[in-house]
C-alpha cells in the first residue's frame, strides 16, 4: 500500500497533521531515501509529559522518533513478515533499495476476512 513518510527535520506538528490526514498511527522517518526512524501517535502522546502542546508541535521529528522499522524485500516470505510483526508495529518493504510499501499488523488481520 502507499507509504507516507516524514523527514527528521519536519516539525512534530506536521507529522501529526499527516497522520490525521492519511488515517495512520505511525510514520516512517526517511532521510535520503533511507529509513532512519519512526514517529507514532504513542510517542507524541508521551511527549505531552513535560511539554505543552505548542512546544511539542515545534519539536523536530528527530527529537521524538524511535528506532527505524525493519525493512524486507517485496518477495520475502509471509513467515518472515509475521515474525517481525511479533516485535515491531510494522515492516517496510523495499524494491531495489527503495522503500515502496509498509505492512502493519492490521494489514495481516485484514487477510482474515
Amino acid at each position: 500500500r502507499r507509504i507516507f513518510t516524514v523527514t527528521p527535520g519536519d516539525l512534530v506538528k506536521n507529522a501529526v497533521q499527516s497522520m490525521e490526514k492519511h488515517g495512520v498511527s505511525q510514520l516512517p522517518v526517511v532521510s535520503q531515501g533511507k529509513s532512519v526512524g519512526l514517529i507514532t501517535e504513542k510517542l507524541v502522546l508521551e511527549g505531552f509529559t513535560g511539554h505543552s502542546g505548542s512546544d511539542l508541535g515545534r519539536l523536530k521529528v528527530r527529537e521524538l522518533m524511535e528506532d527505524a522499522l525493519p525493512t524486507i524485500t517485496e518477495n520475502s516470505p509471509q513467515t518472515l513478515v509475521t515474525g517481525l510483526l511479533n516485535h515491531n508495529s510494522a515492516v517496510l518493504v523495499s524494491r531495489n533499495g527503495k522503500i515502496v510499501g509498509i505492512i502493519s499488523k492490521s494489514d495481516l488481520f485484514k487477510k482474515l476476512v
